[in-house]
């Protein structure tokens, strides 16, 4: 029976990993890498996550896919939601396999929340699950039960927040965080299986935040926290190498092909760029007069204590006469109204809240919709013109006024500049330049790539300032150049490959357990990793496009908001 491996180092990048391997400090990679062939893998754009995850299981880039963040907004309102492998559209790899027979384990990987239910598949999800209680953490739902595996032993991830000035406590943490999927795996990995994938995502935490403390050029280097914390990205790498050697050990070297990879590479994250604010400072941007969002705000409160919610009959009444004052007063009295409010209220939880354009509730709640040509959802800048038949309050029309809108945007963000001069985009992109999938139309209309300085797009309203220093724990961020190893009885031994794509490992993986490659996938066999002698004896196999039916499960709005929780203590909120 033939099997396929795949370990998912999350940012693995080869800026850091050839150097260490080239010191001797991960023997595991180097003996892989030198038995096998090794190289480039290029991910997604935008550079996220979940995009890269879902482009991974599918073979298909995100406009096939429709994921592009974690975050997404209803296509009906706008209103955000957070992304699960519910909104993923296309077929993952592990199901296309189990029609064929084939069996699966998957541990932690991304973006396969809620698991599926599939009796050819073990699973154990990864971000953004809620919680190791939540129901569609597993399948089966006794998977830690059945196997005698420990709940309490396995973290899916950590809140960043919780350890700012204890960079001790959060190495030791994230090593732990690749102890548990390893418990799990040595003994999941004892079944019977022709795919094993399992991602460990300490990997990405520990570069977002300790970044600065290995890179003496980066704007927050410290020589004094670097000498003592410095090597913890070292330690979350050794503990991931030695994960890989225990691993190994459990596999048929003769009958089992290995893939390392990583869904993105890393670099320096030197600045953040507030680019909502940024959108309303050029105009594209607006805000509801500040009283209509002061009234509807105590009205939303109101109405909570009084059992009302504010879509019924009386929230309607009631949001109608808490704008009459934004309505008619001029606008300096509503200011001055509204500053004076602001400070007399702000002392309590409840008042505070009412000033915050935090969270996209707050945000999309206080914006002028017919007054706002484009606005920005997610952590990478992703910009969207408020185009009219799309946006439920669309008023760009399409055409020269959507291309007018959208040129003047694009010239703006490249022309950003940080303290020093520097660029902060190397590139902004046409939506089209990029994608060419089904669900095009749905995509970003500009997509802003920022490598050479690094930068975070916070899209909130609550800070000021349009380019400011990056935060501590954003130190470190996402580059498209991830890596690549693959080592087995198919492949080339010491093999360089050429930038191969994180959308041809779905199509790669089906080809190596005999499947039939789909004629929908954007993804290609990469030809180059394998033995002549291995494709000329494994003609590739072709089948049509099947089309993926869209389940008609659903998660709570309490899981949903927990979600949304453990994003926003990674930085993806």
């Amino acid at each position: 029976m033939k099997e396929v491996l795949v370990i998912g180092l999350d940012g693995g990048t080869w800026t850091l990993l050839q150097n260490w391997i080239d010191q001797g400090h991960l023997p595991e990679l180097a003996a892989l890498q030198r038995e096998g062939a090794s190289g480039v893998l290029r991910s997604t754009l935008p550079v996220v996550t979940s995009a890269a995850w879902s482009a991974f299981m599918t073979g298909t880039d995100p406009s096939n896919t429709g994921i592009y963040d974690f975050f997404y907004r209803d296509q009906a309102s706008y209103a955000v939601r957070t992304m699960s492998r519910l909104q993923i559209r296309g077929i993952p790899l592990w199901k296309k396999l189990s029609r064929f027979g084939k069996t699966s384990v998957l541990i932690n990987v991304p973006m396969t929340y809620p698991a599926e239910e599939d009796p050819n598949v073990l699973s154990i999800t990864g971000i953004p699950t809620p919680n190791t209680q939540s129901p569609g953490f597993t399948n089966p739902p006794d998977l830690f039960e059945r196997f005698h595996l420990n709940k309490d032993e396995y973290r899916i991830t950590v809140s960043l927040p919780e350890y700012e000035g204890r960079y001790t406590e959060l190495i030791s943490d994230l090593k732990k965080m690749v102890r548990g999927p390893l418990k799990a795996a040595e003994v999941l990995i004892q079944q019977d299986w022709n795919l094993f994938i399992i991602h460990f995502f300490a990997t990405d935490i520990v570069q977002h935040a300790l970044w600065r403390l290995i890179d003496p050029r980066h704007p927050q280097y410290d020589k004094d926290q670097a000498a003592k914390y410095g090597g913890g990205l070292l330690e979350v790498f050794s503990e991931v190498d030695q994960a890989i050697a225990e691993l190994l050990k459990r596999v048929d070297p003769e009958r089992t092909s290995i893939l390392i990879m990583s869904d993105h590479g890393f670099g320096p994250n030197q600045c953040t760029v507030h680019i909502n604010r940024w959108l309303q400072e050029v105009g594209m941007l607006r805000l509801r007069p500040p009283l209509i969002r002061l009234g509807h705000g105590i009205c939303k409160i109101l109405l909570k204590k009084a059992g009302f919610t504010p879509q019924g009959f009386v929230g309607k009444c009631a949001e109608g006469l808490a704008s009459i004052p934004g309505s008619i007063l001029p606008t300096p009295l509503q200011q001055s109204i509204y500053s004076a409010s602001r400070h007399i209220l702000s002392s309590s939880p409840v008042g505070s809240n009412l000033f915050r354009l935090r969270g996209y509730v707050n945000l999309f709640e206080g914006i002028d919709w017919k007054r706002t040509k484009a606005y920005s959802v997610g952590t990478s800048g992703l910009i969207h013109i408020n185009r009219c038949g799309r946006e439920p309050g669309g008023i760009v029309s399409p055409g020269k006024d959507y291309e007018e809108v959208r040129n003047a945007i694009a010239a703006g963000l490249i022309s950003l500049t940080d303290g020093r001069g520097r660029r902060i985009f190397d590139r902004v992109y046409r939506k089209e330049e990029i994608y060419h999938g089904r669900f095009v139309d749905e995509a970003p209309d500009l997509i802003p790539l920022s490598e050479t300085v690094g930068c975070y797009c916070y899209p909130f309203l609550d800070r000021e300032g349009i380019i400011v220093e990056a935060e501590g724990f954003r130190s470190g961020n996402h580059r498209r150049e991830g890596l690549l190893i693959a080592k087995g009885p198919p492949f080339r031994k010491d093999q360089k490959v050429d930038e191969a794509r994180i959308i041809d490992l779905a199509p790669t993986i089906s080809y190596l357990l005999d499947v039939p490659l789909s004629r929908n996938m954007d993804g290609t066999l990469i030809e180059q990793i394998f033995e002549p002698e291995y494709l000329q004896a494994h003609p590739l196999g072709w089948e049509e496009a099947e089309e993926a039916g869209r389940e008609a499960k659903s998660i709570s709005l309490s899981d949903e908001g927990q979600m949304a929780k453990k994003l926003e203590d990674l930085g993806y909120l």
